[in-house]
């Protein structure tokens, strides 16, 4: 004989504990961001690469081609006739930078570190080169290496009166390049090498955001950069040498596989950037004094991620029993999204995506929780009555 269950028992089964569990974590995931910006302020910075979607469609473009900067790139096929190819033969470097000078570019910067002597005779020439030209020179440093290569590199960058900046590039744990670079513990060279092209070409931004301001392509659909291979340079029936005259010129290698690393750019480009034009769009940003974008002070992010949780909450309790509205949260989901797209288009302010989306996702889900999670604690609590 089956005994059917009473009405008790079945409303018993009906309210679930799942609300009240997704509510309580919500809460508490929500109570945790507001401690991020005072505990870890670093996190405010933490991007997933979604929102290096916005960074990619919504970059500034210029008009054309940057007028201030140059690379001359150094690629297998201006190394052809040489017996080897990396290190770069001195021998030609001394001549692309003697050309790049003689163009009349205002400064010529060498994306490159010495650490180690090569033929004698070709160091020793490539060094008076360097001396006789160096009042139009820039030298870059790497200074994690070991301590008899750091001492070469040393002894080298002190026998010129040239500025001198670091080389290093600053990748995120997914190895994408998203800002700048501090200066190394203990460095003896404290200036950036984008920081010395930007003085060189002038520079017109007075501080340096971490975050970089990078340029998209073109409107006119040219390259952002001018660039020039080396050996298109060294050929006089060309005429490319004129196209540097008063700009500041970056010599880099440019090897498939070598020197080269993911942007934000590279989610619309599919392509990886070389080290030189990152370089680039860093001095550009410096130059150009306008671009650069400012970002929430741990305040200001706290205030940001309340009122956004706040409205999620808000808006997942009112829809959370329509099966559609005009207005539903999903609708202004999709608004919140754009509105952070419109501020970093027009106002260059970086809003923290990742908490924001974490804050957002908390709060729609604790608003559309919160009558089933209350319906469980009533009846819990008013059978235990």
């Amino acid at each position: 004989m089956t005994v059917a269950p009473s009405q008790r028992e079945v409303g018993t089964r009906a309210v679930s504990w799942h609300p009240a569990a997704l509510c309580l974590a919500s809460l508490l995931g929500i109570v945790g961001l507001f401690f991020v910006p005072a505990v870890a302020p670093t996190l405010l910075k933490l991007e997933h690469w979604t929102a290096d979607w916005r960074t990619a469609l919504l970059s500034d473009r210029q008009a054309t081609t940057h007028p201030g900067l140059a690379i001359v790139a150094i690629t297998s096929e201006t190394l052809e006739p040489y017996p080897f190819m990396l290190p770069i033969d001195r021998g030609l470097q001394a001549k692309v930078v003697a050309a790049a000078v003689g163009a009349g570019a205002r400064a010529v910067a060498l994306d490159f570190y010495f650490i180690k002597g090569t033929v004698k005779d070709t160091d020793a020439e490539f060094h008076r080169v360097l001396a006789s030209l160096q009042d139009k020179l820039i030298l870059g440093a790497y200074e994690n290496v070991k301590p008899e290569q750091l001492a070469y590199q040393y002894d080298f960058l002190g026998r010129l009166r040239a500025p001198v900046g670091y080389l290093n590039l600053n990748r995120d744990r997914d190895d994408v390049v998203r800002s700048r670079a501090p200066p190394p513990a203990d460095a003896r060279f404290a200036e950036s090498f984008s920081a010395r092209l930007a003085s060189a070409a002038g520079r017109k931004q007075p501080d340096t955001p971490e975050r970089i301001a990078w340029l998209l392509p073109p409107v006119d659909g040219s390259s952002t950069f001018l660039r020039i291979e080396a050996h298109k340079l060294l050929d006089t029936s060309t005429n490319e040498a004129a196209r540097l005259k008063d700009r500041v010129v970056i010599i880099a290698g440019e090897f498939p596989y070598f020197d080269r690393h993911r942007t934000p750019l590279s989610l619309s480009t599919g392509t990886e950037m070389t080290g030189a034009e990152i370089h680039a769009q860093m001095a550009a940003e410096l130059i150009d004094g306008n671009r650069s974008y400012s970002e929430l002070t741990p305040l200001q992010a706290r205030a940001f991620l309340a009122g956004l949780a706040a409205l999620a909450v808000l808006l997942g309790w009112r829809f959370q029993a329509r099966r559609f509205d005009v207005l539903d949260w999903r609708v202004a989901s999709f608004a919140v999204v754009a509105a952070d797209a419109l501020v970093f288009k027009f106002a260059h302010l970086v809003l923290p995506f990742t908490l924001a989306a974490f804050a957002w996702v908390l709060g729609i889900t604790l608003g559309t929780q919160t009558r089933g999670a209350a319906a469980w604690l009533a009846h819990r609590f008013g059978r235990r009555a």
